[in-house]
């Protein structure tokens, strides 16, 4: 009967130990899991961490990139705002020395006209043996024609046709395409005309900067606000409202 018991009592303790064994190894088996859990996060964590760190790199490199092409962008329109304004100064004095020529003359003093010398072997003139620099007739046709349209202003009259600009020019429709076709940049008459009232905008823009870009257009012949902003961009490079901006901060 004792021997029975002992046998029980190790059996017991047996399984005890078995169980004791068994819960040391989950409790090892959990921490493991926790511990690789942990790890885990924390890799996660730090790839996170990373990926932000490169990324606010990147944003502040497209920054710096935005306000380098910002910054080459501004320059760029100042000088060509400057550009356009000297331009416009010359036009502005080539206008005033066509419309009062006597000033030009006056800009040479000292030079009194001198009688002709005759030659006394000849009998004629000195200058004959120099040949007449003649002005070609097309020349001189748009010459005229151009002073005319620039003094008066005729590129802001709408109603004005190709045939009466022909007829001021004193031709008929075929030779007055021709010479514009030589001495216009644009070959015909409605680029002609574009040019001049785009010239015309600038003076604009510089005597009435309160004005809306709109009224600019419309007051140079040109009130598609879309047409004006591209043949604007194509001549001078900028946009209106750049210029403008340009312009008013120069004042």
């Amino acid at each position: 009967m004792q021997v029975y018991d002992i046998r029980n009592r190790m059996r017991v303790n047996i399984e005890r130990n078995q169980i004791f064994d068994l819960t040391d190894v989950t409790d090892a088996v959990s921490r493991e899991y926790e511990l690789e859990k942990a790890a885990y996060h924390v890799k996660m964590q730090h790839r996170i961490i990373v990926g932000l760190v490169c990324f606010m790199v990147f944003l502040l490199l497209l920054f710096a990139g935005l306000w380098r092409a910002l910054s080459v962008i501004k320059r760029k329109n100042r000088k060509m705002a400057e550009l356009i304004l000297e331009l416009d100064d010359q036009r502005n004095a080539l206008l005033a020395r066509h419309a009062f020529p006597q000033l030009e003359m006056a800009e040479v003093p000292g030079e009194e006209e001198q009688p002709d010398e005759v030659d006394a072997a000849t009998g004629t003139d000195a200058d004959t043996d120099m040949p007449d620099v003649a002005v070609p007739e097309n020349e001189t046709l748009f010459q005229t024609f151009d002073q005319q349209v620039k003094e008066q202003k005729l590129y802001l009259d709408y109603q004005l046709t190709r045939d009466d600009y022909a007829q001021l020019m004193g031709v008929d429709r075929n030779r007055f395409a021709a010479v514009l076709k030589l001495f216009t940049s644009g070959g015909n008459l409605s680029m002609y005309l574009n040019e001049l009232r785009l010239e015309y905008s600038v003076s604009l823009f510089r005597n009435h900067p309160d004005w809306p870009i709109s009224k600019v257009a419309a007051e140079s012949a040109l009130p598609s606000l879309s047409t004006f902003y591209r043949l604007f961009k194509d001549k001078y490079g900028i946009s209106p409202n750049s210029f403008r901006k340009t312009f008013l901060k120069k004042k």
